[in-house]
C-alpha cells in the first residue's frame, strides 16, 4: 500500500503536456485516471482533494478540448476514482488508514496541484491560481456606444463569466476575437457580424448565441452573450488584454 501511494505522486514526471496536441482527449484521459488513483485513496483515507478537483476540471477548459471530450475525460476519471476507493477499503479491510498513509496521500494531492498548475501554464499561459479578474460589480455598468476607431470589436481574448447565486464565476471559457469578422472558442471558430447598435450575430460554434458589444464604464470592452434566447443562460465576456 505504501509503495503504491508513493508511485502515484510521481505520475506527472512521465507526462509532458507541451508535446501533446490540444485535441488529444486520450492523453488527458490517462492523466485523469492517474489523478483518480490519488483521489480515490483520499476519498477513503481523508485528504483535502476538492481544490485539486476544481483545478483539474478548470484546467481542461483551457486545452482546446471539445465539451464532449471533456465529459469523457471526467467520466473515466470519476469511474476510476470510485474503483480505487473501493480497492483501498478492501486493502485495509475497512479499517482506518494509518497516519503515515494519510500523510502520503496529502503530499500526493499537494504535489499534483502544483504539477497541474505548472503544466497548464506551460501549455496555455494560463495561471490557474490567478484566473482573469472578474468584471467589477461595485456599480451598475454603464454602456457607451459600441464604437471604436474602426467600428469593430477590438481583437483579443475575452474571458467569460456567469452570474450565479449573487456572484460572478469564471466560466473557464474564452472568446478570442481575431479581426473584424473572425472569432474562436478553444479549437472551434466561426464568423461574427457587428451591427451599429452593438448587436452581434455569429456563425459557427456560437451560432446559438446572440451578443451585445459595449464599452463599460470601467473602460473595458465587453461582449454579453445569451444562448438559445434564454436570459438565464448567459455569459459576460470582458477583454482580458
Amino acid at each position: 500500500m505504501h509503495k503504491y501511494l508513493a508511485l502515484l505522486a510521481t505520475f506527472f514526471c512521465s507526462t509532458t503536456l507541451a508535446a501533446t496536441p490540444a485535441h488529444d482527449q486520450g492523453k488527458f484521459t490517462d492523466i485523469g485516471l492517474n489523478l483518480a488513483s490519488v483521489l480515490g485513496a483520499a476519498d477513503y483515507c481523508g485528504g483535502n482533494s476538492q481544490k485539486l478537483i476544481e483545478l483539474f476540471t478548470g484546467g481542461l477548459g483551457h486545452l482546446g478540448l471539445s465539451s464532449a471530450d471533456i465529459e469523457t475525460v471526467l467520466a473515466h476519471t470519476q469511474a476510476k476514482r470510485k474503483k480505487v476507493r473501493a480497492n483501498t477499503a478492501e486493502a485495509l479491510a475497512g479499517k482506518p488508514c494509518p497516519a503515515d498513509v494519510r500523510e502520503s496521500i496529502q503530499r500526493s494531492l499537494n504535489d499534483l496541484e502544483s504539477a497541474w498548475i505548472q503544466a497548464i501554464q506551460a501549455e496555455t499561459g494560463v495561471n490557474l491560481r490567478h484566473p482573469p479578474a472578474a468584471p467589477s460589480t461595485t456599480a451598475p455598468p454603464t454602456d457607451t456606444p459600441a464604437k471604436t476607431a474602426s467600428n469593430t470589436v477590438p481583437p483579443g481574448k475575452y474571458s467569460c463569466y456567469t452570474f450565479d447565486a449573487g456572484q460572478l464565476n469564471y466560466a473557464y471559457t474564452d472568446v478570442v476575437i481575431h479581426d473584424a469578422s473572425r472569432y474562436s472558442v478553444g479549437d472551434k471558430s466561426g464568423n461574427y457580424q457587428l451591427a451599429g447598435s452593438g448587436a452581434i450575430s455569429f456563425t459557427g460554434t456560437l451560432s446559438n448565441a446572440v451578443g451585445k458589444f459595449a464599452i463599460k464604464n470601467t473602460g473595458k470592452p465587453q461582449i454579453d452573450l445569451v444562448f438559445n434566447g434564454d436570459p438565464r443562460s448567459s455569459m459576460a465576456c470582458t477583454k482580458a488584454r
